[in-house]
């Protein structure tokens, strides 16, 4: 087995082999593995993240290299200079290349489209409902916990307005929802304030418009 391949199985152990112990009345109770590979401020996450910029910024070099990104010569006017492709500054990178087609079609070949950055679906496309999944997951997560045979009227509106409203606003930061979307958050709403989330007909006493109006 090659050092390579050593490598990566020792990674793949480092990330497969996660497990957890919760304490209970101050003892801990038992094991139970991760579902996420790496833990939250796993010193191992740094490092992984460095090889694959590496990689990123090889791939980069090797496309300016074969003419296939231009980037801009530093310093400018100097006939041997460098050309430059892309910068690195921890989790940013910034890119260079002319305003051609041929160019960003190159560009989007080194890296796979849609991608995740803080949080976000970058490259997907506006149509595509599939994207909005975790933001109907956080809600209906949300009216899970939430003990709503508990809660007056009055409360679950609160919620409503304060929490679940506010849930799809990062991602409205980028994409625009659609209709279907729209719907299916609205109708999650309006079931949990009516009591209706176990799938039966409630009689809806006041119009959602009403309810979802300003308090002026």
């Amino acid at each position: 087995m090659g050092f390579g391949e050593r490598w990566r199985g020792w990674i793949k152990f480092c990330i497969s082999s996660v497990r957890f112990s919760v304490l209970v009345n101050g003892s801990p109770c038992g094991f139970f593995g991760s579902s996420r590979g790496l833990r939250q401020g796993d010193p191992l996450s740094p490092m992984l993240f460095i090889l694959v910029m590496d990689a990123l910024s090889k791939m980069m070099d090797r496309a300016a290299s074969g003419g296939f990104l231009r980037g801009f010569s530093a310093p400018i006017g100097v006939l041997s200079a460098r050309r430059v492709s892309h910068l690195l500054f921890a989790d940013d990178t910034l890119v260079f290349c002319d305003a051609d087609m041929d160019q960003l079609t190159f560009l989007k070949q080194l890296g796979s489209l849609p991608t995740t950055y803080l949080g976000l679906p970058l490259g997907a496309l506006q149509k595509d409902t599939s994207v909005w999944n975790p933001v109907i997951e956080r809600v209906e997560k949300q009216l899970a916990g939430w003990q709503k045979w508990y809660l007056s009227k009055g409360g679950k509106e609160v919620l409503i307005k304060s929490t679940l409203s506010s849930i799809p606003t990062y991602y409205l930061s980028l994409l625009q929802a659609p209709v279907s979307i729209t719907e299916k958050l609205e109708r999650l709403q309006r079931n949990f304030l009516w009591d209706a989330a176990d799938g039966t007909r409630k009689f809806h006493l006041v119009n959602w418009q009403t309810v979802t109006s300003p308090k002026k």
